[in-house]
């Protein structure tokens, strides 16, 4: 006998695998944003987050589970950053905290799920189109948030070829889209038991899997280039090979004194530089010093011939939220911004410095692109997340999606973590072991 009032079972049933897709959902995110050497981990938890979208009886759980995988995904992505943002001095484990669910709340909530009542209550448009429309969109938003959003999806992916291969040839926007459109539709037609949803999900991600790889080429511009890994801040390279052109130093090399320079400043307006070490015949390099200016102090890239004159100076304009700038009254702010332009000519090439986080922003890698930039020089300090080694694979991820989407060659400088020489085809041709300090070039050995 029935009892008046009852749930039926199968909107309990419904329920129940809404709820699991969810959660499998949330957790197949987190594992690939903590170990993006498991990037396939997002392909499953697009999927499972679209099943549990179609498979949600009201738009209120729909609301609900959605937001909620977002969140656990911006969570686990930033609360490994803690002993990060608490190496800056002055913030605590509860500031630090702090911080994280803010930018968890910021990135998360304001934006993507401000954006899923699209998938929630669009009824023209089904899950598979709605939900990589929303987080394509949201991601889009972001950048108007901070110019270097550290949290994008693709950083699970930067390991995965087919993506990588269409990074390459259609762009970041594109590539995402297409990508969950395809994880999306296998999961919305599982749920709702339309095979050809399914199916055409399938053959989205087939296509990708079958693009053929990027040309190879790059090799001849980091010809003469070198990236110099160091262990610590007291140890770096006795000597630097010959025939070098330019040597990319990490970050945090050269911070123990001020040097009084003005942004832009060239030789001539400034004392000579004297550069590292006690090698006489020395190529250009760049170096990451604490540039005293008129606005403050800087954390500053300087370019310097083999002379030992300064040939221009820049001040990192993206600083990292908590850590360097003050964020929704958490942290400080530690540097003034710089504002010159992302270029830098020395050692014959038109380089586009970037300082650590600053490798996170693609409009400024954009911008020194598109004024004839001709590789990339990210300079980094590695040591606030050598802890962490999904933080330290997103770094270098993040070097890897820059090199593919705008097919540039890049120079990874590294203090204590590892060095890279990249090509646009996302081939590492050179890199360095953990806790090593040596001088990285094409055909070296490390």
């Amino acid at each position: 006998m029935g009892t008046r009032g009852a749930t039926p079972a199968w909107p309990r049933l419904g329920r129940a695998r809404s709820t699991a897709s969810f959660v499998g959902a949330a957790g197949s995110l987190a594992v690939a944003s903590l170990y993006p050497g498991l990037g396939a981990m997002a392909w499953a938890g697009a999927a499972a987050l679209a099943f549990g979208l179609s498979s949600s009886d009201t738009p209120a759980r729909r609301l609900l589970g959605g937001g909620g995988v977002v969140l656990v995904y911006f969570f686990a992505t930033f609360v490994p950053l803690i002993p990060s943002l608490m190496s800056y001095g002055d913030v605590s484990l509860a500031r630090a905290l702090v911080g994280v669910v803010e930018l968890t709340v910021v990135f998360g909530a304001t934006l993507h799920v401000a954006l899923l009542p699209l998938v929630v209550f669009a009824r023209r448009l089904p899950v598979w189109v709605s939900l990589p429309l929303a987080w394509s969109a949201g991601e889009w938003l972001e950048v108007f948030t901070s110019k270097a959003p550290y949290a994008d999806l693709l950083y699970t992916q930067w390991q995965v070829q087919p993506i990588l291969r269409a990074l390459g040839r259609f762009g970041w926007y594109p590539t995402l889209f297409g990508w969950l459109l395809g994880c999306a539709a296998i999961g919305d037609g599982l749920a709702r038991r339309r095979a050809w949803v399914a199916l055409s999900g399938a053959v989205v991600l087939a296509v990708l899997g079958l693009l053929p790889p990027l040309p190879a080429r790059g090799e001849e511009v980091l010809a003469g280039v070198a990236a110099v890994q160091m262990s610590d801040v007291w140890n770096p390279p006795a000597t630097l090979p010959d025939h070098l052109r330019l040597v990319v130093w990490p970050e945090a090399t050269r911070t123990t004194e001020l040097v009084p320079i003005e942004e832009g400043e060239r030789s001539g307006s400034a004392a000579d530089f004297p550069g590292l070490g006690d090698q006489e015949a020395r190529p250009a390099e760049l170096i990451n010093v604490v540039a005293e200016t008129s606005r403050g102090l800087m954390n500053a890239t300087v370019a310097v011939d083999p002379e030992r004159h300064t040939v221009a100076m820049r001040g990192k304009t993206d600083l990292a939220p908590v850590g360097e700038r003050r964020f929704l009254g958490v942290g400080s702010n530690v540097w003034a911004p710089g504002s010159g332009l992302p270029m830098l000519v020395v050692g014959g090439h038109r380089v586009i410095p970037a300082i650590c986080y600053e490798a996170f922003s693609r409009e400024l890698v954009a911008d020194g692109r598109a004024k004839g930039g001709d590789l990339l020089a990210i300079m980094s300090n590695d040591y606030p997340i050598l802890e962490d080694p999904g933080a330290l694979s997103r770094s270098m991820g993040a070097a890897v999606l820059r090199s593919v989407e705008f097919g540039i060659p890049v120079v990874r400088a590294a203090l204590a973590g590892e060095g890279a020489l990249i090509l646009p085809d996302g081939t590492i041709v050179a890199n360095g072991s953990m806790h090593t300090t040596t001088v990285l070039q094409v055909g070296g050995s490390p």
